[in-house]
């Protein structure tokens, strides 16, 4: 019985946690951006931290894979590049087919105007989102 219950702890150990997502430590969750960012079949989880991009990058960079197709730049009407990531928690080739990925940010918009298009609220944060999605199953 020992020897049965410590070989199933150890498969389970060694099984991929594709529904578990490390958040970056010191990170605050932000449940208002949390609430926003859900809807339909996408639940979300937003939170901050003020360590710089490359920190937080590094930190996903070597537990999850990235997306390998790039999102287009983006810049601020400052002239500030916006930095972003797309890593997928439960190992999908793409954002077609995942289920769990992050995205970090930096800095954090938090909202667009959708008659300019003008961002608005930018925080000068790194942002990490966590997004579950159901999907669909085809007959």
């Amino acid at each position: 019985m020992k020897r049965t219950a410590g070989l199933l702890l150890a498969l389970c150990t060694l099984a991929p946690a594709t529904d578990r997502v490390d958040v970056y430590p010191g990170a605050v969750l932000d449940a208002a951006a949390s609430r926003a960012a859900s809807y339909g079949r996408k639940q979300s989880q937003v939170y901050t931290t003020n360590d710089g991009y490359d920190r937080v990058y590094a930190f996903y960079k070597g537990r999850y894979k990235e997306n390998p197709y790039p999102l287009p730049p983006v810049t601020l009407p400052s002239g500030k590049p916006v930095r972003s990531a797309i890593f997928f928690v439960d190992g999908a080739q793409n954002l077609a087919v995942s289920k769990l990925w992050i995205r970090i940010q930096r800095p954090y918009i938090f909202t667009m105007n959708k008659g300019t298009g003008e961002f608005e609220d930018v925080r000068d944060v790194s942002v990490i989102q966590t997004v579950r999605r159901e999907i669909k199953e085809k007959e």
